[in-house]
């Protein structure tokens, strides 16, 4: 999947650079089907960028899992150097926090509504006749 909108990642290192930067390690991974392990996809340094994306970052803790919201890749090269930096950058996210509120709501919707059932119709696959009372022709 790698390092875009949506994806889930694990953070493992944080570093405070300013109010407005805060510096991330993380790891985004998949499970293969056939093997079981997990793969990784992207693992790298990122930073978050802006004040509301990091001091939101400021209260992640090692192995916390997040979902990326707004994320950018820009690559810039220093022609003293002959050398090309590649930067990743994530402008919103959601928390550990706010992913277990949301899952919370679903499930609790999900009860509340009954989706949560198996509703099985009393008539059997190939009952006979079909019901054409609602097609408007």
């Amino acid at each position: 999947m790698g390092f875009r909108k949506g994806a889930y990642a694990t953070v493992w290192e944080i570093e405070v650079i300013n109010t407005n930067l805060v510096k991330a390690r993380i790891a985004i991974s998949h499970k293969d089907k056939e093997t079981d392990k997990y793969i990784q996809d992207f693992g790298g340094y990122i930073t978050f960028a802006g004040t509301a994306a990091a001091g939101k970052a400021l209260k992640l803790k090692e192995k916390d899992r997040i979902r990326l919201g707004d994320v950018d890749v820009i690559t810039k090269s220093d022609k003293d150097k002959e050398k090309w930096y590649t930067n990743f950058y994530v402008y919103s996210f959601e928390s550990p926090y706010e992913l277990n509120s949301q899952r919370s709501e679903i499930d609790a919707g999900a009860v509340k509504s009954g989706e949560n059932k198996i509703k099985f119709s009393s008539d059997g696959v190939d009952s006979g006749e079909i019901n054409n009372s609602g097609l408007p022709f």
